[in-house]
C-alpha cells in the first residue's frame, strides 16, 4: 500500500521502458539539434534565382561541391543551352522568316526538338558538329536580333553567358582545348 507498484516489472515491461528513455534522450537531442539549424524560406516565380541564392549560399558558408555535383551542374548548363537554342530558333522563325539562315544545315540540326518519351525529355547528343552549329548560329545577326527581343518571350536569361563560351561547356572541352 505504499507508493510503489505491487508487483515487480517484468522483463518486458523493463526493456520497453528503457527502449522508451532512449527514445525521449534521442528526440530531446534531435529537438536541440533542429533549433540549432538556421532555415531561410525562399520565394519566387519561376527562373528569379531561388537556387542560385541557395547554391551561393551553400558556397560562401556551407560544403564545398562534390566532383558529382559540379558533372550534375555542367549537365544543366549544357541543357539549358539547348533549350535556349531552340527557342531562339522558334524565334528567328516568327521574327524573321525569311532569313536564309533558316535553311541552313546548322539551323536544322539545332532547331530539332529533343525527343521525349513520356514524360522525359532526350536531350541531342553534344557532338563536335552540334556545338559548331550553335556556336555558328549564336553568331549570326538574325540570333543576336532575337536575343535582344527576349522581354517578348520566355528564356533563360543566364545562358547567355554560357553560350558566348559554349565551346568550354561541352562535353569535350578539355580534350579540345589541349588539341589546338
Amino acid at each position: 500500500m505504499g507508493c510503489t507498484n505491487s508487483k515487480p516489472k517484468s522483463e518486458d515491461e523493463v526493456f520497453l521502458q528503457e527502449a522508451t528513455l532512449k527514445i525521449d534522450a534521442m528526440n530531446e537531442e534531435d529537438a536541440y539539434t533542429e533549433s540549432e539549424k538556421i532555415k531561410l524560406l525562399l520565394l519566387g516565380t519561376g527562373e528569379s534565382g531561388k537556387s542560385t541564392v541557395m547554391k551561393q549560399m551553400r558556397i560562401i558558408y556551407g560544403d564545398e561541391y562534390s566532383s558529382d555535383e559540379l558533372e550534375s551542374f555542367k549537365l544543366t548548363i549544357q541543357q539549358n543551352c539547348v533549350t535556349f537554342m531552340e527557342t531562339l530558333c522558334k524565334v528567328v522563325r516568327n521574327f524573321s522568316p525569311a532569313d536564309a539562315v533558316l535553311s541552313s544545315a546548322e539551323f536544322n540540326v539545332v532547331a530539332a526538338d529533343g525527343a521525349s518519351t513520356g514524360q522525359y525529355r532526350t536531350f541531342p547528343e553534344w557532338t563536335d558538329e552540334y556545338v559548331a552549329a550553335m556556336v555558328l548560329l549564336w553568331r549570326h545577326a538574325a540570333f543576336q536580333s532575337a536575343f535582344d527581343k527576349r522581354s517578348e518571350y520566355q528564356i533563360i536569361e543566364n545562358t547567355y553567358e554560357f553560350m558566348n563560351k559554349v565551346e568550354e561547356v561541352t562535353p569535350h572541352a578539355n580534350s579540345t582545348r589541349n588539341s589546338r
